[in-house]
């Protein structure tokens, strides 16, 4: 078997004239189109270039100040004068007040419920007078040597407690105003320190806490305006 050789096809392609190699046109229609191109050329407005409007500057104009004359001193305006701080005035309370420590003053002796009339009968026995039942405990009137006394040889009372002040009080504020009123300077000062308990029956407060924080900064405060320092609190129960 004889095999026969393969062709093979090349295609290549012709270069592109270039502008000057190109064929001029002739004829009645290469001339019909100059002729068309001529109109139009003609046809076209030509409108000058105008040149670029100028922006106007504008120039900031600088006066000069007159120097004040020698010794010259420039006047301002006096500051206004402060204002007073207008006094908060508490509620007014209705309130009586042990203020004299040399005095007699009210005491109530605690004790639990059921032996109030027993420690009536105590205190009489130890010699106080105008003793009468409370509500767990008793009343009675007596002097600071006399509540020494009852706090020693008393052995039903949990606690002597001497009545500063007394008064009506339906809220806080008032409760503030009661404490801030009483005399605290006559009993102690800013180098002890301090400690308040609250304990209390069918209570308006809604916080037997915050009553204590409210006595003590009435307490801290009145110090504070008759002795110029606040006494130190006793957090140690």
């Amino acid at each position: 078997m004889t095999s026969t050789p393969k062709k093979t096809l090349t295609l290549k392609k012709k270069p592109q004239s270039s502008n000057e190699d190109r064929r001029v046109r002739s004829g009645a229609r290469a001339r019909q189109a100059q002729q068309m191109q001529r109109l139009r050329q003609e046809d076209t407005p030509t409108t000058p270039a105008t040149p670029a409007a100028k922006t106007p500057q504008r120039f900031a104009r600088v006066t000069k100040r007159a120097k004040p004359p020698t010794g010259y001193a420039p006047t301002r305006p006096a500051p206004p004068a402060p204002r007073k701080p207008v006094p908060v005035q508490g509620p007014e309370i209705q309130a009586r007040f042990s203020a004299e420590r040399h005095g007699r003053f009210p005491v109530f002796a605690p004790c639990p419920q059921g032996l109030e009339e027993a420690l009536a009968v105590e205190l009489q026995a130890l010699g106080f007078d105008q003793v009468s039942q409370g509500r767990a405990g008793c009343h009675f009137v007596a002097d600071w040597q006399d509540v020494l006394r009852a706090n020693l040889y008393s052995r039903l009372a949990t606690r002597i407690l001497v009545q500063m002040s007394y008064a009506k009080i339906q809220n806080e504020d008032e409760l503030y105003e009661l404490a801030y009123q009483t005399p605290w300077e006559n009993w102690f000062g800013p180098q002890q320190t301090l400690r308040v308990d609250t304990s209390a029956i069918r209570s308006p407060f809604q916080s037997l806490q915050f009553a204590n924080l409210r006595v003590k900064d009435a307490i801290c405060d009145r110090l504070r305006d008759r002795e110029g320092a606040r006494p130190d609190i006793d957090t140690v129960r």
